[in-house]
Parts: C-alpha cells; sequence; structure tokens
C-alpha cells in the first residue's frame, strides 16, 4: 500500500480515525496538566574552625562569593574598567579569579590594577565592620604571575588569581580541615533518621541531597533540593543546613568540646534562584499524539482490510449452492471438470452377414 492509498484509507475510515486522535489529544493536555513542574536549587556550607578565629572573631565575614557578586553591578564595573575592557570575576572558597581582555595593553593593565584594589579594599572593609582589627585581617595576595598575552581574535589579555592570606600564620586560609567531620555529617543526614529530621521540616514533596566538595582544601558541603514549589525548594537550603548543624552541635556536646572551640557551620553559598528540571512536556504532548496518529492509521488500515476480504467472499460461491461441476476425487467440484464435455463417439456399424441356401 502506497502513501496516497494510506491517507485515503485514513480519510475513508474518519468515523473511527477522527475519535481515536481526539482520545489521543485529550490525554496529552491531561498529563500537560497534570505532571507537576519540578525545580532545583544548589547551595554550599562550610565547617569553619575556631582555629582561624582569634578572641572568636568570625573571619568567614569574608565571603568572596559575595565580593565577586558585588564586583559584577554596574557601579563596581564603572570604578574599575577603562577604554572598553571586559572584566570577569570569579570567587571559590578562598580565591578570586580575574580575567580582563581589551584592545590595548595599558588599557588590560590598568583595568586590572583597578580590579586588585577595589577587591583589597572591599574585603578590608568587610572585616573592618566586623570588628576586626586590621592586624587580624585576611588579605588577599597574588597567587602566580598575572602575564600579558596577545589574543588570537585580537587585542590583549590578562587572567590572574588571588588568593586569601592568614597573616598570623602565613598560610592560606581554608578555615580549617574538618573534612572528616563533613563526611560524618553527610552520612548521617542521609540516613532515616536524617531524612525524617529534614521532612519534619520542609514537608514531604520537596527532596533534597548532600555531598562534600572537594575542590578546595576547606570543609564544604554542597546542598541541592528539589521540588514543585520555587519559594520552598530554596527555604530548604536553610532546613538542611539546621539539620546538620543541631547534629554537629549534638555531637560536639556528647563530646564535651568546649564551646570556644566549637566548629561553626557557615551558609557561605545560600541559592537566590531555581533552576527548572521538569522533564520537556512539549515532547510528551508529541509523543502522545503521534501515537495516537499511528493506532488510527492501523485501525483504518485493519478495517479496509477486513471489508475486502468479506467483498471478496460475497463474489465466490456460497455453501449449500449447487455445483455444475462434477465432484474430484475428494469429492470436491473440479472447476476444469466444468467445462462441457464432449460425448464419446459412436462406434460404426456394421450388418450381420446373411447366409443363403446354395
Amino acid at each position: 500500500m502506497d502513501i496516497l492509498s494510506l491517507v485515503a484509507t485514513v480519510f475513508k475510515r474518519w468515523r473511527v480515525t477522527v475519535p481515536i486522535v481526539l482520545v489521543a489529544l485529550g490525554a496529552a493536555f491531561y498529563v500537560n496538566a497534570n505532571i507537576p513542574p519540578e525545580y532545583e536549587a544548589e547551595g554550599e556550607v562550610l565547617l569553619a574552625s575556631p582555629d582561624l578565629d582569634p578572641a572568636g572573631l568570625p573571619r568567614i565575614v569574608v565571603n568572596l562569593g559575595e565580593v565577586a557578586g558585588e564586583a559584577a553591578t554596574a557601579q563596581a564595573q564603572e570604578e574599575m574598567v577603562e577604554g572598553g575592557a571586559e572584566l570577569a570575576i570569579t570567587a571559590l572558597i578562598r580565591t578570586l579569579t580575574i580575567d580582563v581582555s581589551g584592545p590595548t595593553a595599558d588599557v588590560v593593565e590598568g583595568t586590572y590594577a583597578n580590579a586588585v584594589n577595589w577587591l583589597t579594599a572591599a574585603i578590608a572593609q568587610r572585616q573592618e565592620d566586623a570588628g576586626i582589627t586590621a592586624e587580624e585581617q585576611v588579605i588577599l595576595q597574588q597567587d602566580g604571575a598575572a602575564d600579558l598575552r596577545e589574543r588570537d581574535e585580537g587585542g590583549f589579555g590578562v587572567t590572574g588569581q588571588l588568593e586569601l592570606i592568614d597573616p598570623l600564620t602565613g598560610t592560606p586560609n581554608p578555615f580549617g580541615a574538618n573534612n572528616a567531620t563533613a563526611r560524618i555529617l553527610i552520612v548521617a543526614i542521609q540516613s532515616d533518621a536524617g531524612e525524617s529530621a529534614v521532612a519534619a521540616r520542609t514537608g514531604p514533596d520537596i527532596g533534597f541531597s548532600v555531598g562534600q566538595n572537594t575542590r578546595d582544601a576547606a570543609a564544604i558541603i554542597g546542598i541541592t533540593t528539589v521540588g514543585p514549589d520555587p519559594e520552598r525548594v530554596i527555604e530548604a537550603y536553610d532546613h538542611v543546613a539546621d539539620v546538620l548543624e543541631a547534629d554537629l552541635t549534638a555531637r560536639e556536646a556528647r563530646a564535651e568540646v568546649p564551646e570556644t572551640r566549637r566548629t561553626r557551620i557557615e551558609r557561605i553559598a545560600a541559592p537566590q534562584s531555581v533552576t527548572d528540571i521538569s522533564p520537556p512536556l512539549d515532547r510528551s504532548v508529541a509523543a502522545i499524539i503521534g501515537l495516537g496518529g499511528i493506532v488510527a492509521v492501523i485501525v483504518a488500515v485493519v478495517l479496509e482490510s477486513l471489508a475486502s476480504r468479506k467483498g471478496s467472499k460475497r463474489s465466490s460461491p456460497q455453501v449449500g449452492e449447487p455445483s455444475t461441476s462434477p465432484p474430484d476425487a475428494d469429492g470436491v467440484p473440479d472447476a476444469e471438470a466444468s467445462l462441457e464435455r464432449e460425448p464419446a463417439p459412436t462406434p460404426p456399424a456394421f450388418d450381420r452377414p446373411r447366409w443363403t441356401d446354395d
């Protein structure tokens, strides 16, 4: 059956194909209306050691992610960028990466120097606002060389990395080595008791997962929350962090760790937005409609085939009708024997001899 015959069959059997397609459309709209959306948010917490906090001052006030975000504002860019240069600043827990490109070497080097000065001042101001003395403040230090280079697409560029340094020790400030503690907390919150404690705060329709971020020396726990409500997904980050913090506090209390020596959980990267990870409904709808179309075509072809067979049976002799054909060896009329047979030739007659008396 060619395409034209197939299309003609579908239209011929429209009383069957149209309802099937309408049912498929209804199913597609039902799926589209009843599958809930799903959103995801990601954040991080840090296990901050008290070892690097003289007099209990919280050094974690220097959140480089917030500093980089402030540096991306229009006002900050206007203060740093020269002569049409392009400036990008990215942050990890204790490092800042500055990437500058521009039309001339002077513009690129001037913008890079402005960025270093702006970041240094911003970090110092945050610590000063928190009451940390200048002698105890962490400082930014160039990590490696920031060499000027010519770009293949034209112009010049420079990339450099700045690192937070603890002035008391002269070493990078990872806020303490608490990776073992982080692993214990992750295992605990992933247990049935931990999941129940989170669900009691977030509700059963909000899911979460945690994992240790090994990109840095610091003990960072990544938190991912998933659910149908964007606001509750973002709020779930704090609920998970609360459970982690409560577990850590209980463990240190049982171990009789002095409060001044206890590890803190700092919420260094709370999510501000969500990502829509819902399955693509347009594909699901298209698949349902396509399946309905295929079923409609198959049904139309089957009905047409059955009708054709029924018509051919009507044109053949019906059961019980006499046949003019003589039966064959099996007792069934033979079509070839139905042809008229020629009569057998009559043998020639001959006269009997007559006897005479001589």
